[in-house]
């Protein structure tokens, strides 16, 4: 394998350290090339392993640059280019366009940076960062170092000494620090190690706070073992880090560190060695009137310190070079309606992670699946242009498979002009979700599991209507009265009813009689506003598919109602879902054999408590 590191910065710090540690490791395993600007500071910490290529470093958008670039790596015909931060992958994302080689980006930092969202594929140094990049192919790889043995220490001795490491910039936050410790009443040292503009003003800061013989700046040093482990207390004042440099080795050589609630300091230190509100001399103060109980939090804080050695690190780069190296399979998805069943597709094809997904539906599927996937085809209408425009763009994404969940005559029309594998469910016969059995059918890796998130008390959605075709499916009045008693005196949560705006006079009156407060949103909400409170219910009971197979997907307790419709097919999705079906009309147990129009007596027998009792770990 041949890895080309892209990195455009010339100065040395947190992300470039990184960036020289990785490659430097790798180089023991795999071809590495680091593509650095000329005159960079941080050229003679590569390794020999490390082939060293310079390009002349100008305007990210100056065409010589671009054109220099472009030639050295033509020549280079690396497999994969890695680059590092916002500047190198932009850069690379001009030039990309007229070399065919992949690559993957490294977002070191949680600020603005669009130009991931767009990459082949990211990698995250932390989950603040990961929370930052709008991209399906994310890896979340924290970094790593190769640490020293270094002697903690078991008490604090003499004067309190206090270090804080960094790069002089005002993001790193010692100009708060250096006017918080002028507040502490006991005797210290703050040693500030680093370089950087910043270093002039927090002289005169130090100066004006009397701090002259407490505040010492000791520039920059390589020895940050010596220095963390010498020290009583390290503190970490930045306002923003993607991940923190300083924070990882204080994990191996800090007796103990305390930090603003940044980079993975929100991920590994307890509260209690987190600093809010920039009041650092409280914290500090606490941390030097009971330093043996600090000495003690911090040191279960280092239990954690395995899973940021280099060569795990270095371990999970290599996995994801392989994957991106290893394209993935292209697998097109098409639904065009009903919604109910566009939603119950959905935590199937979530679960397709391993696949480039690409949906196509119809206008109101996409209103549906807009926020679910990135990639969503739209039908603009039923007409022959459209499906021809339809066909002609499917053809252009050469998939390798396409799932034709609709087939039906339109859906058979799109697929007969198309070159990959067809795959549907006319011969799938089932007693289960379709969906499961055509994935099941192509072989596809998948993880058919979403994890369930206990829900807020909020409010309990009652989706009462249907359509005018299915009015076989509502309720009886007097069973969404009785359904409401149970449900108020059990949670005492008010109830929201949702439907069609046809079906909104229906739905008040139901309404009227209903235990409990009581809104009434049928007619008022969007396809996308209908999510949003289906997502924040707590409880969904439904006899509609729509908003039955939405409320599942996003991982609420539903429970859905049902007579004259396939349960066995259509039921909810998830553990935390169940159906009710009138066990008295219904005594063999079995669905009809065709779902039906006509009104009957389906629903009398229903009892609300068993579904309640078959779901009930997910609603206490």
């Amino acid at each position: 394998m041949k890895i080309c590191f892209f990195i455009a910065s010339k100065g040395f710090g947190g992300a470039e350290k990184v960036v020289v540690d990785l490659a430097n490791e790798l180089s023991s395993r795999i071809k590495v090339f680091a593509l650095i600007p000329k005159g960079c500071l941080y050229e003679d910490r590569l390794c020999e392993n490390v082939k060293i290529l310079h390009y002349t470093q100008r305007s990210r958008y100056n065409p010589l640059m671009l054109i220099e670039i472009y030639n050295i790596l033509k020549r280079l015909k690396p497999d994969l280019v890695h680059t590092h931060s916002s500047k190198a992958t932009e850069i690379y994302s001009y030039i990309k366009r007229f070399l065919n080689i992949p690559y993957v980006a490294t977002k070191h930092n949680n600020r603005k940076g669009k130009i991931f969202n767009k990459a082949n594929s990211v990698i995250a140094v932390s989950r603040e960062v990961e929370k930052s990049i709008n991209n399906d192919n994310t890896f979340l790889i924290y970094n790593g170092i190769k640490p020293k043995d270094i002697q903690s220490k078991t008490k604090k001795e003499g004067v309190f000494k206090i270090v804080a490491i960094g790069r002089l910039d005002k993001i790193k936050g010692f100009d708060r620090l250096i006017r918080e410790v002028a507040k502490l009443k006991f005797e210290y040292i703050l040693e500030i190690v680093g370089s950087g503009e910043e270093l002039d003003n927090l002289k005169i800061l130090s100066e004006s706070l009397k701090l002259e013989n407490r505040v010492w700046f000791v520039g920059f040093k390589d020895e940050i073992d010596e220095l963390m482990s010498s020290a009583d207390l390290v503190v970490v004042s930045s306002q923003s880090e993607g991940f923190s440099l300083v924070l990882l080795e204080s994990l191996f050589y800090a007796n103990v560190a305390i930090s603003t609630p940044v980079g993975i300091a929100n991920e590994i230190f307890s509260e209690k060695l987190l600093v809010r509100d920039e009041n650092f001399s409280k914290k500090i103060t606490e941390v030097y009137e009971d330093y043996e109980v600090f000495l003690e939090e911090f040191l279960k804080i280092k239990s954690k310190k395995g899973s940021f050695l280099l060569d795990r690190c270095a371990d999970m780069h290599l996995k994801v070079y392989e994957k991106v190296l290893k394209p993935k399979k292209r697998v097109g998805i098409m639904r065009f309606s009903a919604l109910g069943d566009i939603a119950l597709s959905v935590p199937v094809v979530k679960t397709l992670k391993n696949y480039d997904i690409y949906y196509i539906t119809s206008a109101i599927g996409n209103e549906l699946l807009e926020g679910e996937f990135n990639n969503i085809i739209v039908l603009k209408d039923k007409s022959l242009v459209s499906m021809v425009k339809l066909i002609a763009k499917i053809r252009e994404l050469k998939l390798d498979m396409l799932f034709d969940l609709q087939c039906n005559d339109r859906s058979k029309f799109i697929t007969s002009f198309l070159d990959c594998k067809i795959y549907n469910n006319k011969k799938i016969e089932t007693k289960k979700n379709v969906f499961f059995e055509i994935v099941k059918q192509a072989n596809l890796e998948n993880r058919v599991f979403m994890d369930f998130k206990p829900k807020e008390r909020s409010y309990i959605v009652l989706n009462c209507g249907s359509s005018q075709k299915w009015i076989s499916k509502r309720l009886p009045k007097h069973k969404w009265r009785e359904f409401s008693e149970v449900l108020y005196e059990r949670f005492g949560l008010p109830f929201v009813l949702t439907g069609e705006k046809r079906e909104r006079d229906y739905i008040e009156e139901i309404a009227s009689e209903l235990a409990g407060e009581v809104k009434v949103l049928a007619g008022e909400t969007s396809i996308g506003e209908l999510k949003k409170v289906l997502k924040g219910a707590f409880l969904t009971v439904s006899t509609d598919s729509a908003a039955m197979h939405i409320s599942a997907s996003f991982g609420t307790p539903t429970i859905g109602i049902f007579g004259p419709t396939n349960w066995i097919q259509s039921a909810p999705y998830g553990e935390w879902s169940s159906v009710l079906y009138d066990e008295v009309y219904f005594s063999e147990h079995r669905p009809l054999k065709k779902n039906s129009t006509i009104v009957d007596n389906y629903f009398e027998n229903i009892d609300i408590e068993k579904g309640l009792e078959k779901i009930e770990k997910f609603i206490g």
